[in-house]
């Protein structure tokens, strides 16, 4: 596992979590140089659980505040309308590691009661922005949580959420003559749990096809091969497909390993033929729970041809 990646095995529940670091290196210097990569200000004696403090503060997207004078400390607690005893009385002798932990603590507990007064445009660029930092492709996902905030913000997210993320299909072969396969159950839970109306939302797909368990999430490529999409010695097809929700375009790729070029190719053929019929249905929002299994029969077929 990767030092700076979340130790989470719930994948279908960590594509939305910032890195535990609960691996991270043990040698300080390790850690201080990852913040040095990153440019990220910390003192020069910190220790070891301050300094993964300060790795999931960059995480987060918040500044750092060391190396600034306490001019500069108080300007921001002023900006920023802190109320803390002393600090807007005056307090001229607060150090600046005070006036740092005052800062940091105002970031750890942040306050948006006028969020909702916002223009729906600039509502919309945040959630751009939130969505498009969460781990992708995700296998049969719960739902982020920032969906389960508040009604509107439900209301406005979830149906940018299906739509702009890719997610994953993958089928198990359960055969050794031919190919027969089956879709995981938690992969079964999520389509019958999500609503229609967010599945039809879906564009983007990945199928993995493979003769025993595939991973959910695509490991690192190794040595910069872009095929590491499986383990080694494993049978494998993967297919990527969009569908958009409004005209009748349409993209399907298919890669290969110790499958045919022949099978794989009927695969990506059959799987083009229900995605064909996806987009001529009328209006927006086309996926439904049944083309899933649509596609899982599509490639199944493709394969034994």
């Amino acid at each position: 596992m990767n030092a700076w990646s979340t130790a989470s095995k719930d994948k279908h529940g960590s594509y939305w979590k910032l890195p535990s670091y609960n691996r991270a290196p043990r040698l300080i210097r390790d850690i201080t140089a990852e913040l040095s990569r990153r440019n990220y200000q910390v003192p020069q004696r910190i220790s070891r659980e301050d300094a993964i403090d300060a790795l999931q503060r960059s995480d987060r997207g918040l500044m750092s505040y060391h190396g600034l004078g306490n001019d500069e400390l108080r300007g921001f607690i002023n900006a920023r309308r802190i109320q803390h005893a002393g600090t807007l009385k005056g307090e001229s002798k607060a150090t600046g590691t005070r006036l740092i932990h005052i800062l940091q603590r105002a970031d750890d507990n942040p306050r948006f009661e006028r969020f909702s007064h916002l223009a729906p445009e600039l509502r919309n660029r945040i959630y751009e922005y939130y969505l498009g930092s969460l781990a992708q492709p995700i296998y049969a996902p719960s739902q982020p949580p920032l969906t389960l905030t508040s009604r509107l913000l439900r209301q406005e997210t979830l149906p940018m959420f299906y739509s702009t993320s890719i997610f994953v299909l993958s089928f198990i072969n359960t055969s050794d003559s031919n190919f027969r396969l089956r879709i995981p159950d938690q992969l079964q839970l999520f389509i019958h749990n999500t609503l229609p109306s967010h599945l039809a939302l879906i564009e983007r797909l990945i199928i993995r096809v493979g003769t025993r368990a595939l991973p959910t999430q695509p490991p690192r490529p190794q040595n910069n091969r872009r095929d590491d999409f499986v383990s080694e010695g494993a049978a494998c097809l993967e297919i990527r497909a969009r569908v958009p929700l409004e005209g009748t375009g349409y993209r399907v790729d298919g890669r290969l390993r110790r499958i045919t070029h022949a099978k794989g190719q009927a695969a990506v053929d059959k799987v083009r033929a229900v995605l064909g019929g996806v987009v001529a249905r009328p209006g927006k929002g086309r996926m439904t729970k049944d083309d899933f299994y649509a596609l899982r029969r599509a490639v199944e077929e493709g394969l034994n041809s």
